[in-house]
């Protein structure tokens, strides 16, 4: 049976506004309409015809000279109905009304099969033949390939590739994206470095993971120490609340395929600004396989099975998986742990008009780092432990017969709950750290390290300051040296809804698919926080004046709700003999207590030439909500002596030692926090001549309000710093406190500083991809894949910088600088290409790939603004008010230059100097080769690779320091072996 080729969506292009796009589709729906019009009688009896419901069968066979029987193989009609095959590969359909449709069949270990059938009475068999996706096939796909995820720019990763690249988690299949720089630290083939994603240099934050129909989140993560003040984050290598999904964490094993939206996603997609990777797990019969992989970095035991429970009975997959990973081979105390496991169950029901998918999934990981025992001044351990439980259900609703003068429905849902239970341990031993603290969360109390006590000048006013609720509360000095831990409980719930309902029809001689549909999200932390042991608390940052901490539960920070809906139509015609294409959408994302954004997205392609040349194009915002992290901020606390006399002359008792200890506290939280925003655009070619396929994609993505903690004049506080002394002296009975007046000689004021949440983060970045697939040359076995990326990125960040050349004296004035003009706009330029050649053997199930990956044009630098070391303002110490500041006293001849000096921002203070402005020129062009071999048996399967095959480390001489060296590649060097057994 000659089968029709499976009509796929092309990618899309931008239109000035959502209104003219909506009037022109209107108009060409208005004039289309005409040409419909029939007589009553016509269309009675069209009706009359197509209302005879007919049974459609078939078989399921291998595309094989055998032609092997596949049983329970799933085969749907797209938005109308699915089914089961039996044991004889058999499938029956029945109540089919006459017309077009979209078919899929699928089977695990074959890949998937999408054509266009056309049913009709004298027409109710098809006979279907699936390929194998295994090593034995000559068109072997052990590459991304170019793909249309509802029309945006996508590629495609299949089973047969993340095999045959012998993956542990989902960071080492992110390299086979075109431009992928495969030496980059993401890549390499250990687990020991966070690895979050990133498409085409956006923020981890920004880039969504979705696995069976829903998202993966990070929102509700809190695990960290640091806050408004800086400080100490928490594990050795664990994820940080403000970034994305570590991907280590995703095993690879329960994978089926992934497909990776780098362009201008569906109005579907939210919380999302910068691309989306989707994930579908393995559901259907799959033999016994168990999975061994080893590198000197990395040991892994995997086991998968699926088993078909009987026709009608669906489907039961099963699996789990074990890795180990250390940083070093020789530093066995610095470790990475990770098992899984999952269960799923699919079927078809009510005669395949619901087919659903439902799974329950546990992870574990434990990122552990120890003192090295052989040197003794290494005193620091970190061990983060996440365990997870995770729910999900994903399934479609058919409920219109079908038929090509009928408008199909279908209702698809989501729905997931996540579990996530995280403890961070960190210890250390502080030196230098003698400190003063309390546990007083009130700006403005004043304790003493003498409980409930008061304390009062000679004139009868007050000096400590608390009211009855604080009696129990204490003030205390730590150690110079000491030893501190603590911990970290985080417990993150994660719900996720979300409806979407399909209608498709035909009006005329166009064709349309509509959908719309809500989500629901709420994200929130119910654990115990931060906690530690008061008397011997984390060490305190020193870059910030006297901040604090303070133990913190998360059980008492609200949930993150949000709500979103969206609404999209897919339009096709054919204008001149040549197919348009239209996807036009709009997305609404609403945060409650926070607020809401509309996002409009539109991608249309055109056929230039017939199945051989298509333009397209894209446009569209994308928006990203802020973290728990970021809409609920830790409070800032500062803390500072007024009074210490544990080491004075004279004090006749220790009963006569104490503190006086000052707090503040300042609510940290932006109420004016937007949600971040990406505009995407894109241009692009496609050519197809024969097996040989060629895109090309002009990009350009920018966001200007990206998420970031930093620091404003509106966080400097003026505040009193007030020293006190004894009245007379100590008395000779060691135990009586001595009273305490002002030193008006040691009291002054100064500023605190902290950071907040912030939309300053930005970036623009523009670029061209390129995916060029030669097809494979037949009669030498090989294919040839060229693909790559030049761009052109640039981030800086629009907050402001404080700068003092005595910067850690709060006593002094502070010169308030654009960090977009002193701190520098960050560019980077770069060309990558990727050639990858595949030889393959069908007929041994042999298989060898080599990726030459060559940095063409690496580069980086900064660009700063005029004047960059001249503040724009400055905050008076005299008055503790912002002033501006006239650019003529930076000039040494200015009356008032020794006045403002130490707030300049240049060499003489350890600012900016001449060579800061000096370009590095790009490096010179690196290569680096990889080698893939899988060798597939009957029921067994080895595969081997070498990362940097000619071991290419070469030095690159610095021209902006001479006589200086970096070492390119230093380390990317890895080769390991994995074995897969099969039982059928």
């Amino acid at each position: 049976m000659k089968h029709l080729n499976y009509y796929a969506p092309k990618t899309g292009g931008g239109f000035r506004s959502f209104r003219s796009l909506m009037c022109g589709m209107l108009l060409m729906v208005c004039c289309l309409l005409p040409f419909q019009s029939t007589t009553a009688q016509q269309r009675q009896a069209a009706h009359s015809k197509q209302n005879q419901a007919i049974t459609v069968s078939g078989t399921i066979t291998a595309d094989t000279e055998a032609g092997e029987i596949i049983p329970f193989a799933v085969v749907s009609l797209t938005d109308v109905r699915a089914t089961i095959a039996g044991k004889d590969g058999q499938f029956a359909l029945e109540n089919i009304y006459p017309g077009e449709y979209e078919v899929v069949v699928s089977s695990l270990g074959y890949e998937t099969l999408k054509t266009t059938i056309t049913i009709h009475s004298s027409k109710t068999e098809y006979n279907f033949r699936l390929t194998q996706a295994n090593f034995y096939v000559e068109d072997v796909v052990v590459s991304a390939r170019a793909s249309s995820v509802g029309a945006a720019t996508a590629s495609t990763i299949s089973r047969t590739a993340i095999d045959h690249l012998q993956a542990n988690s989902l960071a080492d299949v992110m390299q086979l994206i075109p431009g992928a720089d495969i030496t980059s630290s993401v890549f390499k083939p250990d687990m020991t470095e966070i690895k979050a994603p990133t498409i085409r240099g956006g923020a981890a934050l920004g880039t969504a993971i979705i696995m069976d129909g829903a998202p993966i989140s990070n929102t509700a993560n809190l695990q960290e120490m640091a806050g408004a003040a800086g400080g100490e984050s928490t594990g050795t290598r664990a994820i940080d609340p403000t970034s994305g999904i570590d991907m280590r964490t995703i095993t690879t094993d329960n994978i089926e395929s992934i497909e990776v939206i780098r362009g201008v996603a569906s109005v579907e997609y939210g919380d999302a600004a910068s691309g989306a990777v989707i994930i579908n797990t393995k559901a259907g019969r799959e033999p016994l396989a168990i999975r061994f992989n080893t590198n000197p970095n990395v040991y892994s035991l995997a086991l998968n099975h699926g088993v078909a429970l009987g026709q009608k009975k669906g489907f039961l997959n099963y699996g789990a998986d074990y890795a180990y990973s250390v940083f070093d081979p020789t530093e066995s105390y610095d470790t990475y742990q990770r098992a899984t496991a999952r269960i799923a169950y699919s079927n078809n029901f009510f005669n395949g008009r619901l087919s659903t998918n439902t799974s329950l999934s546990f992870l574990y990981t434990k990122d552990k780092a120890e003192p090295n025992a052989d040197d003794e001044y290494d005193y620091e351990t970190h061990n983060q432990k996440d365990w997870g439980l995770r729910f999900a259900t994903n399934g479609t609703l058919t409920l219109g017969k079908g038929g090509s003068s009928s408008w199909s429905k279908s209702i698809k849902y989501s729905f997931s709950f996540n579990y996530t239970d995280r403890t961070s341990y960190y210890a250390n031993k502080a030196s230098n750290a003698r400190s003063p603290y309390t546990n007083a969360m009130v700006d403005g109390t004043v304790i003493s390290t003498i409980p409930g006590k008061e304390f009062f000048d000679p004139n009868g006013n007050p000096i400590t300051h608390f009211d009855a609720s604080m009696a129990d509360m204490r003030a205390w000095m730590t150690e110079d040296t000491y030893d501190y831990h603590y911990n970290v409980y985080g417990q993150e719930l994660n719900t996720y809804g979300k409806l979407t309902f399909n209608f498709a029809g035909n009006l005329g001689a166009t064709r349309h698919r509509i959908i719309f549909g809500g989500e629901l999200r709420s994200d929130g932390n119910v654990g115990d926080g931060k906690v530690y042991d008061v008397d011997n608390p984390p060490y305190r940052p020193i870059s910030y004046n006297f901040a604090s901490r303070r133990e913190r539960a998360y059980k008492d920070i609200p949930f993150m709700n949000q709500l979103s809906a969206f609404a999209e139509e897919t339009f096709r015609v054919d204008l001149l003999n040549r197919e348009f294409e239209l996807v036009a959408g709009v997305r609404y994302d609403h945060l409650f207590n926070f607020g809401g954004e509309f996002s409009p997205r539109f991608n249309a392609s055109y056929e230039l030439i017939p199945d051989r040349l298509a333009v397209r194009g894209a446009y569209g915002h994308t928006y990203k909500t802020p973290s728990l992290a970021f809409v609920h901020p830790e409070n800032a606390y500062f803390d500072y002596t007024n009074f210490d006399n544990k080491s004075t002359y004279g004090v006749k008792g220790d009963a006569q030692r104490f503190q006086l200890i000052t707090t503040h506290a300042y609510d940290i939280k932006n109420h004016d926090l937007e949600m971040a925003k990406t505009t995407k655009q894109e241009i692009g070619l496609d050519f197809t001549w024969k097996k040989m396929r060629f895109s090309v994609t002009a990009y350009r993505d920018e966001c200007h309000n990206g998420y970031s903690y930093t620091i404003d004049p509106a966080n400097v506080k003026w505040v009193d710093y007030n020293q006190y002394k004894i009245v007379g002296s100590y008395n000779a009975d060691g135990v009586t406190l001595p009273d305490l007046q002002l030193d008006a000689s040691k009291t002054k004021k100064m500023f605190l500083e902290y950071t907040s949440p912030a939309n300053t983060a930005a970036y623009e970045r523009q670029g061209i991809e390129f995916d060029l697939d030669f097809g494979r040359i037949d009669a030498i076995r090989t294919s040839f894949i060229l693909n790559g990326e030049f761009y052109d990125n640039k981030s800086w960040d629009n907050g402001y910088m404080l700068y003092n050349f005595k910067s850690q004296d709060p006593h002094v004035d502070q010169g308030i600088y654009s960090s977009k003009i002193s701190g520098g706009v960050r560019r980077s330029q770069n060309l990558i290409t990727n050639l990858i050649v595949t030889h393959n053997i069908p007929k041994i199930g042999f298989v060898i790939s080599m990726t030459a990956n060559v940095n063409w044009r690496q580069k980086s630098w900064k660009i700063f603004g005029a004047n960059p070391d001249i503040p724009l303002q400055y905050l008076s110490i005299a008055d503790g008010k912002i002033h501006d500041f006239d650019p003529t006293w930076a000039n040494p001849a200015s009356d008032r230059y020794d006045e403002f000096q130490q707030i300049l921002y240049n060499k003489d203070n350890g600012g900016m100097n001449e060579m800061d402005y000096f370009v590095e020129p790009s490096y010179d062009p690196v290569m680096t080769i990889n080698l893939n071999l899988t060798k597939q048996f009957r029921n067994f399967d080895v595969s081997f690779f070498a990362h940097n095959l000619f071991r290419s480390t070469p030095l690159q001489a610095l021209k902006k320091y001479p006589g200086q060296y970096t070492r390119r590649n230093s380390d990317v060097y890895f080769f390991g072996l994995q074995l897969t057994a099969k039982i059928k």
